[in-house]
């Protein structure tokens, strides 16, 4: 019962407060370890294979420690609601697991690139969008950044609200902890350019691994959303078109799998479909230019309400989702 409710707290503090930069977060200090580690790995990794090796001591070292800590916190957290104070205990465990989700930030974060946009300042857009994707935004013209804020939008729905969601169902905060340090290594190390392609390889993989499952049901959750929504529409009377969940479905079964990442393709192509755009294709990283198979139809022409319909559709998503983990973790408390 705890845990469900604490859950509860947890996606209320995420929704209202988000990640405010001056609360120590869980994240920024597995961020600290693997950037101290990787300096250090460095040092005795001369040449391709010894790379290899640092790489899975990096990834292997990371995952053990957080599991490890988090599985003494939650410990500590039981004793102290249990012989201190249940609110205390209470308070910690909800923070924890709000550090875990990132839905507000997500929606903060991609508004503020679209917002730009629409005073016409592309410049800020750039900038703006620069901290929340991979790829040079240097030189990305207006279509091109909300097509970038539609795809990571549509890829950290499942990477930071899906995932983080599923774990904590099935293995509670040590396992949810642990599945945000393997995405943080990913996301540190986990390129594929000259300077992280032998030392990134295993963070890589492992978090190709860890978001088997978690992509492939947010790729769902979005086209059941997008089932809701229309149908909501349509109570209402509105005229909005009813074979977006289809749509949606289509593009996924058929563009899941073309997405140079075994997972992202799915939330993405889920996504395109459902708000009838076309994502993908080719993106700059440090200056080489990857050449990303197109996912979806483009039968519309993708515009900043597109990037705000994604935007709101990630937002029922992550909705849906919470109320699915909440109940699974009420029902396994009982």
């Amino acid at each position: 019962m705890v845990d469900s409710i604490a859950f509860l707290s947890a996606y209320i503090m995420d929704m209202i407060i988000g990640d405010p930069e001056f609360i120590p977060h869980p994240v920024r200090i597995i961020g600290w370890w693997i950037k101290a580690s990787e300096a250090v790995l460095r040092r005795f990794a001369r040449s391709h294979r010894a790379e290899v090796i640092a790489g899975i001591v990096l990834a292997s070292t990371t995952v053990s420690i957080t599991f490890i800590t988090f599985m003494f916190i939650i410990r500590a957290i039981y004793w102290i609601i249990n012989n201190i104070s249940f609110l205390l205990g209470f308070l910690i465990l909800a923070y924890l697991i709000s550090t875990t989700i990132c839905t507000k930030s997500l929606r903060r974060s991609s508004i503020d690139v679209l917002e730009s946009l629409k005073k016409g300042d592309v410049e800020a857009a750039r900038k703006r969008l620069s901290f929340i994707v991979g790829r040079d935004t240097s030189n990305l013209n207006e279509e091109a950044i909300i097509r970038a804020v539609t795809e990571t939008v549509a890829e950290n729905t499942s990477d930071g609200i899906i995932a983080p969601m599923f774990y904590l169902v099935i293995g509670g905060l040590p396992l949810c902890m642990t599945y945000k340090a393997i995405n943080t290594l990913d996301s540190m190390v986990g390129y594929k350019n000259e300077q992280y392609r032998y030392l990134g390889w295993a963070s890589a993989r492992l978090d190709d691994l860890m978001n088997l499952i978690p992509s492939r049901l947010a790729g769902l959750l979005l086209i059941i959303s997008a089932f809701l929504k229309t149908l909501l529409s349509f109570l209402r009377g509105s005229k909005s078109s009813v074979t977006r969940p289809l749509n949606a479905l289509k593009v996924m079964l058929r563009d899941g799998r073309k997405h140079t990442s075994p997972n992202s393709g799915f939330p993405e192509a889920a996504m395109a479909g459902a708000i009838g755009v076309r994502l993908g294709g080719p993106s700059t990283y440090n200056g080489i230019t990857v050449a990303k198979p197109y996912i979806g139809d483009g039968d519309m022409p993708i515009r900043i309400s597109s990037g705000i319909e994604s935007i709101n559709l990630m937002t029922a998503t992550s909705f849906i989702g919470f109320v699915s983990a909440f109940c699974l973790l009420y029902l396994m408390s009982r």
